[in-house]
């Protein structure tokens, strides 16, 4: 497992450690083409992880509007369908034999390793001993589980088991890494931007109800199904029709039993990077309203600049970002609250075309502010 997991303090010490981890998935090249995997190749720094030269990206996936599980393609060039950065030494992308991209994922457990392939899984082998993550990828990929349309989590397709019951590979499919504090994927109207916070808050309700806390909920872990050029801007990629929005990476995630009483349950708080930019205190903690205060906290900074055309989004952020611990709400409260809120807009609320880009305490960055999205989102207008 030491070769799997980061010991840098710092961050260009551990891009170099995730560079490195390369040569960990090639050496296991051979054992993934056999499952219909071709690794993408990390040849530089300064490029991420370029696709593998065949087989060539899948035609019917790019001509799809809607090719879930799989992501909508913007691109079909290498050089823009590049992972733009190694985000995990446990991650690494892939295209399968018929060209669609995948994302391997190493799933710790308390022996070894396990790894898999996005949908609902048809050859799921689990070693008798588990992890939290092992758990949480069995309660979100059941049958049942699948079928909620709450269930906004990208789905398991396969187990692919290596080395005995020691090592399992898990395989994803590939969607876009940050679907929130993104400038060049626009949102067009304050619509699109309660369609996505209604998603997530519905998905970390599903998640509560099976009883597991993310404890992870970070611009980093929300995705969107389509892959794009990261140098290049887009208006209507969040088309409520065509768009869908998911959780990724449980392994700081907790199952805990299913009888547990969200509203009281208490685990000493996970000091990770989210709880320390919102200021929390070490300790023991409720983590379904942590993770409630994480989904408010990374929503907050992409939506609350609409506070101008919906004064009531500000009060809504403060009591679940800015609140007293005791006070906040379940996912499901907070939900309803939410849709509360929604079902009260006019259509001219709703067809309000935001001006902000990224709320702050005291001050907003408008469009505007961004010359180069200003000019796109213009042109895009105007068009």
């Amino acid at each position: 497992m030491d070769a799997w997991t980061p010991k840098a303090k710092h961050v260009s010490g551990y891009i170099q450690e995730c560079y490195d981890a390369s040569a960990n998935w090639h050496s296991l090249s051979s054992f993934f083409e056999s499952h219909g995997y071709f690794l993408y190749d990390y040849p530089s720094l300064q490029k991420g992880a370029m696709p593998p030269k065949s087989p060539l990206p899948s035609a019917d996936i790019s001509a799809s509007s809607d090719p879930y599980p799989y992501a909508r393609l913007t691109t079909s060039e290498d050089e823009h369908l590049a992972f733009p950065f190694i985000q995990s030494m446990r991650v690494w992308p892939a295209r399968d034999t018929q060209g669609r991209e995948s994302i391997l994922r190493c799933v710790a457990e308390t022996y070894g390793l396990a790894w898999g392939r996005s949908q609902i899984p048809s050859r799921l082998v689990m070693p008798a001993s588990e992890s939290d993550e092992l758990e949480v990828y069995k309660r979100l990929n059941s049958p049942q589980a699948r079928q909620d349309p709450r269930n906004h989590t990208v789905p398991v397709l396969e187990w692919l088991e290596h080395d005995g019951a020691c090592v399992h590979r898990n395989a994803e499919v590939r969607w876009d890494i940050i679907a929130l504090a993104r400038p060049q994927v626009f949102f067009r109207n304050v619509s699109e931007l309660f369609a996505v916070a209604e998603t997530l808050f519905e998905g970390l309700e599903f998640l509560h109800e099976k009883r597991i806390a993310h404890r992870d909920i970070f611009e980093t872990n929300v995705v969107m199904n389509a892959i794009v050029d990261v140098d290049a801007y887009y208006y209507d990629l969040r088309d409520p029709a065509k768009v869908r929005y998911a959780y990724i990476d449980y392994d700081r995630s907790l199952a805990l039993p299913e009888d547990t009483d969200i509203r009281t349950a208490s685990t000493p708080r996970l000091m990770g990077a989210q709880n320390c930019y919102m200021r929390v205190k070490e300790g023991p903690c409720n983590p379904f309203k942590d993770d409630v205060r994480a989904l408010a906290y990374t929503l907050e900074r992409s939506i609350r600049h609409i506070e101008d055309a919906v004064p009531e989004i500000g009060t809504f952020f403060e009591k679940l970002v800015r609140g007293e611990e005791s006070a906040i709400p379940t996912a499901s409260d907070a939900l309803e609250t939410l849709r509360n809120i929604l079902s009260r807009l006019s259509s001219s609320q709703l067809e309000h075309a935001p001006t902000g880009l990224f709320w702050y305490p005291g001050r907003i960055k408008s469009l505007e502010d961004d010359p180069e999205a200003w000019d796109a989102l213009t042109r895009f207008r105007n068009n």
